[in-house]
């Protein structure tokens, strides 16, 4: 997919051969994850319940800077991730093989907040499943991380270089896929790119999230589901009764899938048709 000169990789998995429309989906990818990762998680559940799937490295998207090093959240404030987003909902919807009644947005973990993001800016999705939804990746990063926010942004990133090596991976390669060097100059970013009113979510909504997540993650979710409009609205909590209590339900990652295909398929009135077996 191109915008504005920028060239954004991704492959559209068909659900099944022809041209017949089918219900799509667009997945966002997590914090660390690129478009091959959410092949595996969502990307091949949908195929195997007929549905497409775009599986798409975009801006804020962990590997895009070393495909387009200028590609960053720098250049890509609200409006133009905006743009990018109904950009990519355009690339799809021209496809004849998407039912353009029956789209619908995901993603998982940051993916959660970049869905939030997308169905809030445009009106053309069917549904949206964010797993879990933080509509304030400020509020999140105050209320999760608030060392960071202490002192300079010189000493936010020593503070990071002090932690265990995966964190310091984390924070480190989160920072600097958005274009920055630490996590304090993202905060002044994110309070504006990554920040939806929840009201604005007007197509029907599956709030997914464990009990094991974040507080500030359990409180947004629960909070998107009581304030986004939908009628048809629902809410799902991943939790240690059922192996599901992980960060996106990681640890029962089929449960996952069937509570949210089963949900889409009531919300979109869809029956995937299989083959008659012989």
């Amino acid at each position: 997919m191109e915008y504005k000169g920028y060239k954004f990789p991704g492959c559209f998995l068909k659900a099944e051969h022809g041209n017949a429309p089918k219900p799509t989906i667009i997945f966002h990818n997590g914090g660390e994850t690129h478009k091959e990762d959410t092949y595996f998680l969502g990307g091949q559940a949908a195929i195997d319940r007929g549905y497409n799937a775009l599986i798409v490295d975009l801006p804020y998207d962990v590997c895009v800077r070393f495909y387009e090093p200028e590609a960053t959240a720098r250049n890509f404030p609200r409006e133009e991730l905006h743009n990018v987003y109904r950009t990519t909902t355009d690339f799809v919807l021209a496809r004849p093989d998407v039912d353009p009644e029956r789209l619908v947005v995901s993603g998982m973990s940051y993916g959660g907040a970049k869905t939030m993001v997308h169905a809030s800016c445009d009106d053309r999705f069917a549904a949206a499943v964010p797993n879990s939804p933080v509509y304030s990746m400020a509020s999140f990063i105050e209320r999760g991380m608030p060392s960071f926010l202490r002192g300079t942004a010189e000493e936010a990133a020593e503070q990071s270089k002090k932690m265990p090596y995966t964190g310091q991976v984390l924070f480190a390669g989160s920072a600097w896929s958005h274009g920055f060097d630490s996590i304090a100059e993202w905060y002044h970013v994110a309070r504006e790119a990554i920040e939806v009113d929840p009201k604005d979510v007007k197509c029907p909504l599956l709030s997914m999230f464990s009990e094991a997540e974040h507080p500030e993650m359990q409180r947004q979710a629960i909070d998107t589901y009581e304030k986004a409009p939908n009628e048809k609205n629902a809410i799902f909590k991943g939790t240690e009764e059922d192996g599901a209590d992980l960060h996106c339900q990681l640890n029962n990652l089929p449960l996952s899938y069937q509570v949210m295909f089963d949900w889409l398929d009531e919300v979109l009135d869809y029956n995937i048709q299989l083959p008659v077996a012989q």
